[in-house]
């Protein structure tokens, strides 16, 4: 049982300390993938859509990691690139028993299984700068 009390999540890193700095709105499409939380960032109010994904501890809230799937929005057909604000990454899939990951997004033409490498020499700055994550003002952060 999932209980929503708060809308925003704060990132913070394995050690506690912040990931960007701030809290992250517009967490969408929540599936369950190895024991964490994970859902795109989508703040639609803002007319902007994230090709990233956060990872949430869902016993705290906290976003614990991210997922950078930049690129993926670029192979697809011309109107979905041309518009995409409309057609968001927002399908995550985890299959336990074969660890399959499989990414997909509104109207998209392709889904994609995919196998993650962690990128231990990025930046927590790397998310503020490519994730295009929302703000409660409205404002486009990112």
């Amino acid at each position: 049982r999932l209980t929503i009390h708060d809308p925003r999540l704060r990132g913070v890193g394995k050690d506690g300390t912040p990931t960007t700095g701030r809290d992250i709105f517009g967490v969408n499409e929540l599936e369950w993938v190895d024991g964490e939380l994970w859902g795109n960032v989508y703040p639609m109010y803002q007319g902007t859509a994230s090709e990233c994904v956060a990872r949430i501890n869902a016993a705290t809230g906290e976003v614990i990691g991210w997922v950078d799937f930049r690129g993926l929005l670029a192979r697809q057909r011309e109107e979905v690139r041309r518009s995409p604000h409309n057609y968001v990454l927002n399908g995550i899939a985890y299959d336990e028993r074969t660890r399959q990951l499989l990414v997909t997004g509104k109207k998209w033409d392709k889904m994609y299984e995919v196998r993650l490498q962690p990128r231990p020499d990025l930046e927590p700055t790397h998310i503020e700068k490519h994730c295009s994550l929302g703000h409660p003002s409205g404002q486009r952060v990112g």
